[in-house]
């Protein structure tokens, strides 16, 4: 039950104290000292909230510990999500030795047996597809006339090309169809490397000059840009012998129904 006083005659009060209910016993304060001892809890509370925020902040800096040790400015954090953790979000694509954006050894990229038998026959496989291609490419009709080489890998393909006198111009230069036809069939070739086993036809080629092609060597080089559904984007480059720029294209490609077959020179 709570503490109730006694009852005082008429007259009489209670002088000014304050009363605690304790599990020792009622100890009574002064309310002139009360004000005083509660700023003084309260500044206390401050220093402690303070001193619990420094250590927070300790606990979130992390740090990572190896056996060779690391230098202080050292960035080991990721840079994709930018946390500081010692563990990989697995976010980055890795590079051919297996190391990821931050400079570290990605684990996403160790394989096991199953996995390094399926990228084996994979590569294998667009070996072969690339080479089928080439072999397309060269046995076309149209590229009689031309004598053009040809290589391919992924996502890209190189064209090479000799300007013969029949296609000169009168001012001595190469024709704009020749180079218009390798631009557009490296272009072409770059997207089709990642497609299988069907036919890729454009859709549109855009085509700039430069300035205009001497005779001698042509080289086009195409590369795959992206894809919006099932358009392919890619561009091309075409460049003479001495490396300096003619012309380049940007193309759309989109896969037909008709299936590369033998027939075709696909083999």
């Amino acid at each position: 039950m709570p503490f109730m006083p006694p009852r005082l005659p008429r007259g009489v009060q209670w002088a000014s104290c304050h009363i605690v209910n304790s599990r020792e016993g009622a100890m009574p304060r002064d309310h002139g000292n009360r004000g005083k001892e509660a700023e003084e809890i309260e500044c206390g509370d401050r220093d402690e909230d303070g001193e619990r925020r420094k250590k927070m902040q300790k606990k979130r800096i992390r740090t990572v510990s190896t056996k060779k040790g690391v230098k202080k400015y050292t960035y080991l954090g990721c840079v994709m999500t930018r946390n500081r953790s010692a563990w990989c979000y697995r976010l980055c694509p890795p590079d051919a030795k297996g190391r990821g954006r931050c400079g570290r050894v990605a684990p996403h990229s160790f394989m096991g047996r199953t996995q390094l038998a399926i990228a084996k026959h994979k590569r294998k496989r667009l070996k072969e597809h690339f080479s089928k291609l080439e072999r397309m490419y060269l046995s076309a009709p149209c590229n009689d006339l031309y004598e053009p080489g040809i290589r391919v890998s992924e996502g890209a393909a190189e064209i090479l090309v000799q300007v013969k006198k029949e296609f000169l111009d009168p001012d001595g230069t190469a024709q704009t169809t020749l180079c218009m036809k390798v631009l557009a069939d490296a272009a072409a070739y770059a997207a089709s490397s990642t497609v299988e086993p069907y036919l890729m036809k454009a859709v549109a080629v855009n085509v700039y000059f430069t300035e205009a092609a001497p005779s001698g060597r042509l080289i086009a080089r195409g590369r795959l840009v992206g894809s919006s559904g099932d358009h392919l984007m890619a561009e091309s480059l075409l460049t003479d012998s001495d490396g300096v720029e003619i012309a380049r294209s940007s193309g759309t490609f989109v896969a037909c129904e008709t299936e590369l077959s033998s027939d075709m020179g696909y083999e």
